[in-house]
């Protein structure tokens, strides 16, 4: 066989090998996904928040009205008490489980004057104990928290604070809304804590627009881990497992057939070839027939005698004769055209 041909055999085992590696590394990233059962997801969530006051005042002749809404001048002596109005919504975008905390309270503090730094005391009361909720499948959830302060009742508190310890001290009353929220998506939990307060000034003649709402506006995206469906990926993995075996034997097939064509000679090849391309036409026999009495033409080529066939029309004979020789031969009436293929060049 020539060189060139050779060449182009090794070449085309070459490809064979590349394609079937390439298989290969499809089956095995398959499988990898296969086993990979979650996938990661964005979840937003975002809290839209309020908080409302009004403050309602003591039996007087002078306000017409029995409460001033918020961001009014108040006479601290005129309040009788104070309504307040929470409400927490926290939104997410999708689905989401999980449970939330919330209580109420109220904290009083006396402060050093004139805006020093520093408390000299203060203390948490408790206005509505904590509740624990639990949601499932939800977007969304609203807590909705009302109640009304007693204001006298706190300003005393701070007072006898001041008058038994002789400080010339300020203070205010702060009214807070706790929450915190837990969710769960997959294999994945985040606390959201929160809190909405109202501040209000303590031991003053008149309670002015200090009165202040602070509100806490959380909003971001986390990144969660979800299960995917267990039946789709386990066929995934079935797949990726088929596409592996199916690339090894291609591969294990294409290396017998590399080391067959290798370890062939010239003779084998050719021979094979030849057998091959004219199948057709050839019929093989086991021995060599007596040919004393047939006139004997020697052929110098294969191609001579498929030129011999096309005017006679008769089967090409084929016999084996050892590893390095064949014999060809067409017989018609008492001719005989034999062709011996022994070593090609």
């Amino acid at each position: 066989m020539k060189n060139k041909d050779k060449n182009k055999i090794h070449l085309r085992f070459l490809w064979q090998y590349v394609l079937e590696f390439v298989l290969l590394m499809v089956g095995i990233l398959v499988l990898i996904y296969g086993f990979n059962s979650t996938s990661n997801k964005n979840i937003c969530y975002s809290e839209d928040n309020s908080l409302n006051y009004k403050v309602f005042l003591k039996d007087n002749n002078y306000f017409e009205n029995r409460y001033l809404d918020e961001g009014k001048t108040y006479i601290a002596s005129l309040i009788d008490f104070i309504n307040v109005d929470y409400t927490y919504k926290l939104d997410f975008s999708d689905l989401v489980s999980g449970s939330y905390k919330y209580y109420l309270k109220a904290t009083v503090e006396a402060n050093r004057p004139n805006n020093e730094d520093g408390t000299y005391w203060s203390k948490d009361y408790i206005l509505k104990e904590e509740v624990t909720k639990s949601f499932e499948d939800e977007d969304s959830f609203v807590i909705v928290v009302k109640d009304k302060i007693d204001y006298d009742k706190y300003n005393q508190i701070l007072n006898s604070f001041k008058k038994e310890y002789d400080l010339d001290t300020d203070g205010k009353l702060t009214i807070s809304l706790v929450v915190n929220t837990n969710i769960k998506n997959g294999e994945f939990t985040k606390d959201i804590p929160s809190k909405m307060t109202l501040s209000i000034p303590l031991l003053e003649k008149a309670v002015n627009a200090k009165i202040s709402k602070n509100i806490d506006e959380n909003s971001n995206c986390i990144v969660t881990k979800l299960k995917n469906n267990g039946v789709i990926f386990n066929l995934i993995k079935f797949i990726g497992i088929g596409i592996i075996i199916l690339s090894v034997v291609f591969m294990i097939r294409s290396v017998f057939r590399y080391r067959i064509f290798s370890s062939k000679n010239d003779f084998e090849i050719k021979l094979n070839k030849l057998l091959t391309n004219h199948d057709s036409i050839i019929a093989s026999i086991e021995r060599l027939p007596n040919l004393k009495d047939y006139d004997v033409v020697d052929v110098v080529n294969f191609n001579e005698l498929i030129d011999v066939y096309n005017e006679v029309r008769m089967p090409i004979n084929y016999c084996r004769i050892n590893k390095k020789r064949a014999v060809f031969i067409i017989i018609k009436d008492k001719m005989a055209w034999k062709y011996e293929f022994e070593n090609y060049k």
